[in-house]
């Protein structure tokens, strides 16, 4: 009676595996091409990015102490979107990332009569922070899929672009550029440079994400 009763455990277990698996499988897209063509495993920067986004790449072993940036786009031209791995303006991206996360920050943080003011100098900010540049950013890695989702049954190319740089780098640079925000304009009420001096110091302490 053991005996059997140990193989009904086992069938039942198995069978719970292969039922998670069909499951899986089915929540996501159908994977019909990439880069790797089949014979070379997905990435985990791939897998980490599209389960937790950038936060879970950086959580990555090889990209310890360092930002992640992926950038993607996608399209049905597999020609346009394998170009545009190796055209992709990361740099610029990665400033606009920057400064939409800077403006975000800045905005949970208005409050008051004086709302209005500081908005139309955030909008300033967020431009000038758009076009920033940031030394030791650099591409390591891109990689591209054609994929089908099931419930529609829409074919189309997905590709991923990945640049880290230093955190602590970055997290320098960031301040500095906001400082020099502040230091060139006089006519910054004391409540907008509060709030940017409350953003320097948690970008210094937590870094700009977390």
């Amino acid at each position: 009676m053991k005996v059997i009763e140990r193989r009904k455990g086992f069938l039942l277990c198995a069978a719970a595996i292969v039922l998670s698996m069909f499951a899986g499988c089915a929540s996501g897209p159908e994977i019909l091409d990439d880069k790797g063509a089949m014979s070379v495993a997905t990435p985990k920067w791939i897998d980490a990015y599209l389960s937790g986004g950038n936060l879970a790449v950086e959580k990555l072993d090889e990209y310890k102490d360092n930002y992640c940036f992926v950038i993607s786009d996608e399209g049905r031209d597999k020609d346009f979107i394998v170009a545009w791995t190796s055209n992709v303006d990361g740099p610029r991206e990665i400033a606009s990332l920057i400064a939409t996360s800077v403006q975000d920050n800045a905005q949970a943080k208005i409050s008051g009569s004086n709302g209005d003011e500081i908005e139309r100098g955030l909008t300033v900010t967020t431009e000038i922070l758009s076009n920033a540049s940031y030394t030791g950013v650099r591409k390591v890695a891109d990689w591209w899929r054609f994929i089908r989702t099931r419930s529609t049954r829409e074919e189309r190319y997905q590709a991923y672009v990945l640049y880290i740089g230093a955190k602590k780098s970055i997290n320098d640079q960031i301040v500095r550029n906001i400082q020099n925000i502040i230091d060139n304009n006089k006519a910054m009420s004391e409540a907008e440079q509060a709030i940017y001096a409350d953003i320097m110091d948690d970008i210094r302490r937590n870094g700009l994400f977390n």
